[in-house]
């Protein structure tokens, strides 16, 4: 059956979910049914209005956590003690400094006037250019706060160059 743009846009597709009727997918609007991922990290309750994120409510993280505090919460189980705070913190400011071939990149970016999330996308593949170990996934920690710590400082350095400032 041919169907023309009018029946195409309103045709029934496959869903993701495993409802099943005389061996047809049944058709769902929207996302009803379907499970993205389950998680025990947050929680949302849509009925009542909540999110709880690490078992705190995300209002009250938003209002009395800072960011490194709530990555802390998610990746660790726990909000950090004031030490295990510091010494987060400045793990992460170590490696918030940016290679020069990607200030580089994002330079020649900023001239060209690329958009913002173009230039994020393209600097975001060379996080790990100035690391020996590039290719190595044995340590998914130490990667994860690379990205952490540097996504930040890409998004800064482009905007100052995009508005004509130096990084």
């Amino acid at each position: 059956m041919k169907l023309n743009t009018a029946q195409a846009a309103t045709a029934v597709q496959p869903t993701t979910t495993n409802d099943q009727r005389n061996g047809h997918s049944v058709y769902k609007p929207g996302l009803e049914g379907v499970v993205a991922a389950e998680t025990a990290l947050s929680h949302v309750d849509g009925q009542k209005g909540e999110l709880l994120i690490g078992g705190y409510r995300l209002e009250e993280l938003a209002a009395n956590a800072t960011f490194e505090e709530v990555v802390y919460l998610l990746w660790h189980g726990s909000l950090p003690q004031q030490s295990a705070l510091e010494t987060f913190e400045k793990s992460l400011a170590t490696q918030r400094a940016l290679p020069p071939a990607v200030v580089q990149l994002l330079r020649a970016a900023a001239k060209e006037q690329i958009p913002t999330m173009t230039a994020l996308r393209m600097a975001a593949g060379t996080l790990d250019i100035d690391s020996a170990n590039a290719n190595d996934n044995s340590d998914p920690t130490t990667q994860a706060q690379v990205i952490l710590a540097r996504l930040p400082t890409i998004v800064a350095t482009y905007w100052r160059l995009a508005t004509g400032q130096e990084p």
